[in-house]
């Protein structure tokens, strides 16, 4: 009901849109451009940005289309009057909102303050600010954005004049770290960022709620590198489940049982001592890096032997990101790669904390309405969402659930391959590389048809699927009846053993955890 209201809102200053667009579609282009400077006589004048919007709107649609080719639809004026507003606004994708976007750039820079749009990455920002920048340097207003062929890094003077342009785009990532950086300076002529005052987030959601919390990190003065990565890595190892450690809801701690073992391990009194505090900390560590970080979901290492964070909201890795407090050089002892040097945060900030900054805030993305609530609750923002220009011949099906992850892969499965066989192009988006991989590798292999009604049996989890000896059905899938398969161990690395069955490596844990007891003793 809250939308429908600001909607109807948002119509009325439509139909004034519209009206304007009658008298300025007469004017030349110097005289269009002109109007630039006449508004903001206006507004330093004392008149409000709601008055001027009317014509500021028309102007810019006006300007969008002599040098684009491109007027704006009315769904998309909805969406400017909504970002001017201060809202979320919900738009399709392919309904335009870069467009969009213009309008309220361009009214709120006639304040003379800052007026950014963040994107998620450098490739939008820099073919954004491209094409959008020649309709406001039509207009008068200058226009910044980063140059993707350019790898070189700015210094000082350069980001000062980049960030004192009437409208910015960039990334979040880039303001994130400029903001950081312009507050270690040790001179206030030295800063470059310029004040905060109007900024759109695009792909808001991402931005604003799955990417909220995560710190962006300067680091400073180095520790004295620590020798107990390797020696808490191997004694990690040495641990079994629900005896020494427990592992629940993407935590991990020790048991006390664990907490023994680790005083025996390292010769020490108490655990939790101040004096053993760098013990503890590193065993955390490594536990952590063990049991809830997992190579080619969370990180993978790459081929110059070096672990790269992996981000599963872009599925892009994340270059020069490392974890900190020591987590990032815990996965390398892990890896056993060369441990990199751990540094000290110098200084750190949230996305959350950094758009609450702004005077004023708005956003877009496709997908808005289903996290409408949580917005409201941490932002004060309302959710409007915008008709598209068009019907939409999209059907957008129900979400559906499972009981595990099991029956969800291969419902998948089955989905993808019936719409294959009618010709239609498929989209599959999984949570790790290694699903991924196991998913392409399914659907590559041409014995996995419709005919077979044994393949389920194949998948024992999607980092643990292994070709098997086939059965009457042909098709490789794994015969139930043969527990000496289930049993089959496979040769590892380094002289291990790594099983293929779960329940039958969980007696054998519990086989080395009892003799594991009676030499401790």
């Amino acid at each position: 009901m809250q939308s429908r209201k600001e909607l109807r809102d948002l119509k009325r200053t439509l139909t004034k849109v519209r009206k304007s667009e009658e008298k300025i579609k007469n004017l030349s282009d110097e005289e269009l451009s002109a109007l630039t400077e006449q508004f903001k006589s206006r507004y330093s004048d004392g008149e409000s940005l709601e008055s001027l919007m009317p014509e500021a709107f028309a102007a810019i649609c006006e300007a969008d289309y002599r040098v684009l080719g491109k007027r704006p639809y009315d769904v998309q004026i909805l969406a400017a009057a909504a970002l001017h507003g201060g809202y979320l606004a919900e738009m399709n994708t392919g309904e335009g909102k870069t467009l969009s976007a213009t309008m309220p750039l361009y009214l709120n820079a006639l304040t003379g303050k800052s007026c950014m749009l963040v994107t998620t990455n450098e490739y939008l920002a820099s073919r954004d600010g491209a094409e959008m920048g020649e309709v406001y340097n039509f207009m008068g207003l200058s226009c910044s954005y980063p140059d993707a062929d350019d790898t070189k890094k700015q210094d000082d003077d350069e980001k000062r004049q980049f960030y004192s342009a009437d409208i910015i785009y960039t990334t979040n990532g880039t303001l994130g770290f400029d903001f950081l950086f312009d507050n270690l300076v040790k001179k206030k002529e030295d800063r470059f960022l310029c004040d905060f005052h109007y900024v759109i987030i695009d792909e808001a959601d991402s931005v604003l709620l799955d990417s909220a919390i995560m710190p962006l990190v300067i680091s400073g003065v180095p520790r004295v590198q620590s020798n107990l990565y390797d020696v808490c890595d191997f004694f990690v190892t040495t641990l079994v489940e629900d005896i020494d450690y427990i592992e629940e809801d993407k935590a991990v701690w020790l048991t006390p049982k664990g907490v023994k073992f680790a005083e025996s391990f390292f010769g020490i009194s108490n655990f939790y001592g101040k004096e053993n505090f760098e013990i503890n900390r590193h065993v955390t560590l490594s536990l952590r890096a063990h049991k809830l970080l997992k190579n080619k979901k969370d990180y993978v290492v790459t081929d110059k032997k070096e672990v790269e964070l992996f981000d599963g909201a872009t599925g892009r890795l994340m270059h020069g990101v490392k974890l900190r407090g020591g987590q990032h050089q815990a996965i390398e002892a892990k890896e056993k790669v060369e441990i990199s040097q751990e540094y000290r945060t110098v200084a750190s900030v949230t996305f959350q904390n950094l758009f609450m900054m702004f005077d004023k805030m708005a956003g877009m993305s496709g997908t808005l309405m289903d996290a409408k609530d949580e917005l409201f609750e941490t932002y004060g923002k309302h959710v409007v969402r915008i008709p598209t220009n068009r019907p939409l011949k999209r059907v957008d099906r129900k979400d559906r659930y499972f009981k595990n992850g099991h029956d969800q892969f291969w419902t998948a499965v089955d989905d993808v391959i019936r719409l294959h066989e009618t010709g239609q192009p498929v989209l599959v988006v999984l949570n790790s590389v290694t699903d991924t991989d196991l998913f392409s590798r399914l659907l590559n292999r041409e014995k996995y048809s419709a005919q077979c009604t044994k393949r389920k049996q194949c998948f024992l989890g999607s980092t643990d699927y292994r070709r098997r000896r086939p059965n009457e059905c042909g098709h490789g899938c794994y015969n139930d009846g043969r527990k000496r398969n289930r049993y089959k161990a496979r040769r590892r690395s380094e002289g291990a053993w790594r099983l293929s069955c779960h329940r039958y490596r969980q007696d054998e844990q519990f086989k080395i955890r009892e003799a594991g007891e009676g030499s401790r003793r």
